[in-house]
């Protein structure tokens, strides 16, 4: 079985989502806000260098962890219950790592777990882990 874990550190979590298009209503075509350009830049730079050499093959599983700094205490290890949400949260990682290769196509996904909790640490953290399942 192969599995790959990726541990970024940084100061926050990106905050653009794959929710955040924006339309041209001159000529009806999308594109991308800053804030979501700065989100995919950073992903894309941080995480191109753990691509494998060959993409996952077969069913994954993909668990990402993202920790939220906080400055009170009492939030310190509990769950973050706002905004973003979780789905909007992990597209544009997993969209990333898609471009990157990590896999073929992001449909090869079966488990997804995705966790929003607040950090022990004043950093921030996204953890990811992802397992090729036997079938």
């Amino acid at each position: 079985m192969k599995c790959l874990s990726i541990n970024l550190v940084m100061d926050q979590i990106p905050k653009g989502t794959a929710q955040m298009k924006r339309a041209n209503f001159r000529n009806g075509t999308f594109f991308e806000g800053k804030d979501i350009k700065a989100a995919r830049q950073f992903y894309l730079s941080e995480i191109g260098p753990e691509a494998p050499e060959m993409p996952f093959k077969g069913p994954l599983s993909v668990s990402v962890e993202f920790y939220y700094p906080v400055k009170d205490k009492r939030k310190k290890g509990q769950f973050k219950t706002s905004r973003p949400d979780c789905d909007n949260l992990v597209k544009l990682l997993l969209d990333c790592m898609t471009q990157l290769r990590f896999w073929n196509d992001d449909a090869q996904i079966a488990i997804l777990k995705i966790v929003k909790k607040y950090s022990f640490t004043y950093n921030a953290e996204i953890l990811i882990h992802v397992y090729e399942l036997c079938e």
